[in-house]
């Protein structure tokens, strides 16, 4: 455990230190006022300087304390709290505990991956295509995030933190159930020595009571409470990820130029945004632009709905088998990396500050045309009459069903892995020793 925890430390630092993302521009305009060039060039630190200075405090806070800080105090807490336990100053129970709180805040490292996706849709600008501006030759403009080490280290290191966590959570329970059974093995001795007593005549003290009467709780409704909050978080999560999370208008110069225009408006649902990284990476050759599009999908899609289509199957299933506990095991691996409520928080930051990180983002592209970008003649004469505006690059974002849909997956998720405690504690009170 320490070594893999070293491991992930060193893993996590290479991460903040490469290089994570760069804004890039290509293109051409008359007079040889666009050239290729890098706009932006961050990682971890460079970053969170640069949305300090933008006063884009939420987004600080996703990427210095969610993403910068915090995974390493997590490391630190699980190798601290197996230590503890190991020194015999901490129980396994209260270790187990803590581990598997570490484990549901341990996802919100994501934080910062999810919100370079959102980035890379969103200042995704390009006029497809040549502009023809009379006899003064062509305007072409191409505004995209190149990813680069630092981005796919992170997600490399967040998801090893994420899994070393939960193992260390599995063996500690793994280590109370087998402390749990000998205990039972002990206590049952005694029990078997006075039986023996009674089938030897052996005289035995008489109670009070005989039979003493045991409240026992009705329970036969915590299965279908199960079921029908995991069916009711898998339909929600199917509309929510088809329905749009955030509608964002791009207006502004920059805006303005996207062709084709219907693409100018995004209508960000995490299906719409698969499509779109799955595209660039396809149209651009870019394994890292794959690796995150991919990696999305699974965080967001495809282990939360296994997930709560194992919650099914373990309800479903009255008796406690092998295959149930192989299910139920492989949807507590799976509630480990599915990260639905992180996109959730992501969206509300984009929702709150998207338009100030514009600058951190685009920079001063627009300095070049801040002369003509306003005055609809000129640009009209140039055929770019529609461009005209006096902002450079205006995002105008809201919140859309699609949102409220996953949110309502999550509380349900929730309901049913509380269910689903609930269930196992009844189990195992009525297992016989």
């Amino acid at each position: 455990m320490p070594l893999l925890g070293a491991a992930n430390v060193a893993l996590l630092v290479m991460a903040h230190i490469c290089k994570g993302a760069s804004t890039e521009v290509t293109g051409t305009a008359p007079f040889g006022q666009l050239k290729p060039h890098t706009v932006t060039d961050d990682n971890l630190f460079s970053a969170i300087g640069r949305l300090s200075e933008a006063h884009v405090w939420f987004m600080v806070f996703i990427v210095a304390i969610l993403s910068g800080m915090w995974p390493y105090l997590k490391i630190a807490a699980t190798l601290g709290a197996v230590g503890l336990v190991d020194a015999g100053v901490l129980s396994k129970t209260t270790c187990h505990q803590t581990l598997r709180a570490l484990e549901v805040l341990g996802k919100y490292s994501f934080a910062d991956v999810f919100l370079i996706c959102l980035n890379m849709v969103i200042f995704d600008i390009s006029t497809n295509g040549e502009y023809r501006i009379m006899v003064f030759g062509k305007f072409e403009l191409d505004v995209f995030m190149q990813l680069k080490f630092g981005a796919v280290a992170l997600i490399c290191a967040v998801t090893f933190s994420t899994l070393l966590t939960h193992w260390a959570a599995v063996e500690i329970e793994a280590l109370i159930h087998q402390c749990s059974s000998s205990h039972l093995v002990e206590e049952s001795l005694p029990l078997l020595a006075k039986e023996a007593d009674l089938h030897r005549g052996t005289p035995r003290e008489q109670s009070v009571e005989e039979v003493v009467p045991v409240a026992v709780q009705d329970t036969s409704w915590i299965c279908p409470a199960m079921v029908l909050a995991a069916t009711g978080g898998c339909a929600a999560l199917a509309f929510g990820v088809w329905l749009p999370m955030l509608n964002i208008d791009r207006g502004g110069f920059l805006g303005h130029i996207i062709r084709p225009s219907e693409s100018r408006d995004l209508h960000l649902s995490v299906w719409s945004m698969s499509v779109a990284m799955l595209t660039s990476a396809t149209s651009k050759m870019d394994l890292a632009y794959l690796f995150f599009a991919v990696l999305f999908v699974l965080l967001t899609v495809i282990a939360p709905l296994l997930e709560l289509v194992a919650l099914v199957a373990c309800a479903m299933s009255g008796v406690q088998t092998r295959w149930q506990n192989g299910v139920a095991f492989a949807a507590e691996w799976l509630s480990s990396i599915g990260s639905i409520d992180v996109l959730l928080l992501v969206c509300l930051a984009t929702l709150f500050e998207v338009q100030m990180v514009v600058d951190f983002n685009v920079g001063s592209e627009c300095a070049a045309f801040a002369d003509i970008m306003s005055d609809k003649f000129l640009l009209g004469l140039a055929g770019l009459g529609f461009a005209a505006s006096n902002s450079c690059f205006e995002l105008v974002p809201r919140l859309r069903m699609g949102w409220w849909c996953l949110l309502c997956s999550v509380l349900l998720r929730s309901l049913a892995w509380r269910l689903q405690a609930m269930r196992k504690q009844t189990v195992s009170r009525l297992a016989p020793p």
